[in-house]
């Protein structure tokens, strides 16, 4: 290895297997290489990572009749660099920055209504993804009161009959939540326990999956966040009793 040029070098007295091939004969030299753990992203532009190796081969041996002293062979490989998505669910009862004012009783209790915020945030490292959805359903006994994104052109979509909603983006561009605010989706629930549930932890959003599509690499990406209990809110002002329907 020449750590000056990034270069490593072999010859036949280091692989004697090398040292004379046949016509149609095959050889292989094998090397491994450490990919950095993270790579520097430092403005939005820092994105579609290639991991590019160059080889060359030479051998004296030159076929009848030509002039050249030497033989010589080239190959290369890119390897595209798959991104990275995070997925978030945030919940919230005392949530006045996100301009949503949520009311009701705390600790729950059966039989009245509660509001809360639910947030899908998401953050998208290293390249552009498309074709987004963000999918999951309300709890028993929650329903949808009103909702809002900070990505122009799209809506939160609730199927109140069967509890579904979802959150469908064409496009997401690289490094946004890295060097800028995430990509956000705010929705209001209200949970109106029943008696069956008194003594228990009401689930606000079912798993929240998202599948989309690597514009870079054309992989497949498919993650999943935790679902969200009026326990376990990330309010800090709400104690895990007060999620506990009374």
């Amino acid at each position: 290895l020449n750590s000056q040029s990034n270069a490593v070098v072999w010859r036949a007295s280091s692989v004697p297997a090398l040292s004379s091939l046949s016509p149609n004969e095959n050889g292989r030299v094998d090397f491994s290489i450490k990919v950095k753990n993270d790579f520097n992203i430092n403005q939005i532009n820092d994105k579609n990572f290639l991991l590019k190796v160059d080889a060359q081969i030479e051998s004296p041996t030159v076929p009848p009749s030509v002039s050249a002293t030497k033989t010589i062979g080239y190959g290369k490989l890119e390897t595209k660099v798959s991104g990275n998505v995070i997925l978030d669910t945030a919940g919230y009862f005392r949530d006045a920055a996100s301009g949503i004012i949520n009311s009701g009783s705390l600790p729950l209790r059966h039989g009245s209504k509660t509001q809360f915020t639910v947030h899908w945030l998401i953050k998208n490292f290293a390249n552009d993804v498309r074709d987004v959805r963000i999918f999951s359903k309300l709890g028993p006994n929650v329903i949808l009161k009103t909702s809002k994104t900070n990505v122009s052109g799209t809506n939160v979509s609730y199927n109140e009959r069967t509890g579904d909603i979802s959150w469908d983006i064409p496009k997401l561009q690289a490094n946004k939540g890295v060097l800028t605010s995430p990509y956000e989706a705010i929705f209001q629930v209200e949970v109106e326990p029943s008696l069956a549930q008194v003594g228990k932890s009401m689930v606000l959003v079912e798993i929240t999956k998202l599948s989309a599509v690597d514009d870079f690499t054309g992989m497949n990406i498919s993650l999943s966040d935790s679902a969200l209990e009026t326990s376990r809110l990330d309010d800090t002002t709400v104690s895990f009793t007060d999620g506990i329907v009374q």
